[in-house]
């Protein structure tokens, strides 16, 4: 949906990069983000906030990136974000915007808005909390517009994805037919939290 939008997205999934034993995962996924940076020069950072058990890693990260990108807009979005978002925006002043539910439209607005320089016109869309200028922290009300049918958003950006970082051994999965099978990879059928948590 991005590149519909005039935005090229790019992927860095820290899931798939391996760490070496002597030195700080964290840290390490840091150096990693900050050389993608670098090489990418991307006009917002989005990073994915799943779980609470995430923030302090999402936290320290973007505080990192702006403390040498100072002038590069910083979005999060995920179920911790979403529930947190009035507590997150007041006091976090290392993120700039957060996607609140589901964030599709959310994302194409920020990029909208940050490439244009022009915080303001995040107010005409729902269901995002967001620093305006000076660092004044603005929530817009949820949006009741769900998306209806996932279908009507492109294909993923599969180009993006080097499907062979999730290549594993699946060697002892019950696999009758002995099928040479590389990769398992999670398909989204439905919306909202995978977790059974009240």
């Amino acid at each position: 949906a991005m590149r519909l939008h005039g935005h090229e997205p790019m992927v860095l999934d820290l899931n798939t990069i391996s760490v070496p034993d002597d030195v700080d995962r964290e840290e390490w996924y840091i150096m990693k983000i900050l050389q993608r940076i670098e090489d990418f020069k991307p006009g917002m950072l989005g990073i994915n906030c799943m779980l609470t058990a995430n923030f302090p890693f999402v936290r320290k990260a973007a505080k990192e990136v702006k403390e040498e990108h100072k002038r590069l807009p910083i979005a999060i979005g995920g179920i911790h974000p979403t529930f947190y978002h009035q507590q997150i925006i007041e006091n976090c002043p290392e993120i700039d915007a957060i996607a609140l539910g589901e964030g599709e439209e959310q994302a194409i607005a920020m990029c909208d808005a940050f490439e244009k320089g022009d915080r303001s016109l995040l107010s005409d869309v729902g269901s995002i909390a967001w620093r305006a200028d000076f660092g004044f922290p603005q929530i817009s009300p949820r949006s009741k517009n769900f998306i209806e049918n996932l279908d009507d958003f492109p294909d993923p950006a599969w180009d993006l994805v080097h499907l062979p970082d999730y290549y594993t051994d699946h060697s002892t999965w019950y696999n009758p037919r002995r099928l040479d099978i590389k990769m398992s990879v999670p398909i989204q059928s439905s919306r909202a939290c995978p977790f059974d948590c009240n």
